[in-house]
């Protein structure tokens, strides 16, 4: 008679270190354990995917160890809440992106019914002081701290052993763009001036939401919006005029461009035609006169990434005289501009 096979006692075991390992913000551990055989969808006691652990927790490095070893972000918990949604509900706008770009169902509703698009509108109108107050229990001061990553800053807000990241406007605008229902340009740059942070998440992302505005002829909206902004009184405007003017400079760089790009943008005598970035003369045209008079160390920051990348003969001078410009980061992007213009 052939013996019984002995029960794989692996699994659970491996399952146990698992939850561990995340729990405890353990990354690599987390990579080893998956390599070694452990489910990176395995739940927790109470039905939680582990990636949804780490998710709660802000944990990006062992959220992406999860998804390198293929974890589900639509996986959902007890609640009917995926990684996707919680990312979403916490603000966690880097680790949206993780999660989109591992093939996220964006569509996929909650246990409420509701998308991302929806999950977003809804906590980008909520008061997360007001709501840590009320999961806490607690009337005291929320504590608030900058949090960096390579997509900007977010500040997080914490009471009582609860906490959110301020990247919703981010994940909303975003979410627009993915779902082909962008926000008026006015409301973009309105999101952006709400945080005063200009490195702030919501800054990147509403400027490249505007830049990438079109009529259906192909006419760049954005483009006439944002050089409207250099006049404003206010210098985030103006930041951001000069970041959305830049952005299209740049993704018509990288993404190339078709006949008829910057139809009404060139100069009277035709600068602009030929093989190079259509939109080289018009930046080049509107910034030497922004440059000239602007007092904000940001904004001529911007406005002199921008002249850099343009490939007009016309903004070298002005380049040589940034590179003695009192702001360092100015004289930074002067040089930068230069390099390899001969």
């Amino acid at each position: 008679m052939t013996p019984a096979a002995e029960p794989d006692r692996r699994a659970p075991d491996l399952t146990a270190r698992l939850v561990e390992a995340v729990r405890g913000g353990d990354a690599g551990a987390v990579d080893a354990l998956c390599r070694a055989g452990a489910d990176p969808d395995a739940v927790d006691g109470h039905g939680t995917p582990v990636l949804s652990l780490a998710v709660r927790a802000f944990d990006d490095p062992t959220a992406q160890a999860l998804v390198a070893a293929y974890a589900s972000p639509d996986r959902t918990d007890a609640l009917g809440r995926s990684p996707l949604h919680l990312a979403v509900e916490l603000g966690c706008s880097d680790l949206f992106r993780l999660f989109a770009g591992h093939g996220a169902q964006l569509w996929r509703p909650d246990a409420d019914g509701r998308d991302a698009l929806a999950l977003a509108r809804h906590w980008h109108g909520v008061d997360l002081a007001a709501e840590l107050r009320r999961r806490s229990g607690l009337a005291g001061p929320v504590e608030q701290r900058t949090v960096r990553s390579e997509a900007g800053v977010c500040e997080r807000l914490s009471l009582g052993g609860h906490a959110f990241l301020t990247g919703h406007a981010a994940l909303l605008t975003g979410l627009e763009g993915s779902y082909g229902v962008p926000a008026p340009a006015a409301e973009l740059l309105a999101r952006a001036l709400a945080a005063p942070d200009l490195d702030h998440v919501v800054w990147s992302e509403t400027t490249r939401a505007v830049a990438e505005r079109r009529t259906p002829a192909g006419h760049h909206t954005g483009w006439d919006f944002a050089a409207a902004l250099r006049d404003r009184p206010d210098p985030r405007e103006r930041y951001f005029g000069a970041e959305v003017l830049r952005t299209v400079h740049f993704s018509t760089e990288i993404n190339g461009y078709r006949d008829g790009d910057a139809d009404g943008y060139r100069n009277e005598d035709g600068a602009g035609d030929g093989d190079d970035n259509p939109f080289d003369a018009p930046l080049v045209d509107l910034l030497l006169p922004w440059l000239a008079a602007e007092p904000d160390h940001r904004v001529v920051l911007a406005l002199t990434a921008g002249l850099g990348a343009a490939r007009d003969g016309r903004a070298a001078e002005p380049l040589r005289a940034l590179t003695r410009h009192p702001d360092r980061r100015v004289r930074i992007a002067a040089r930068t501009g230069l390099a390899g213009r001969g």
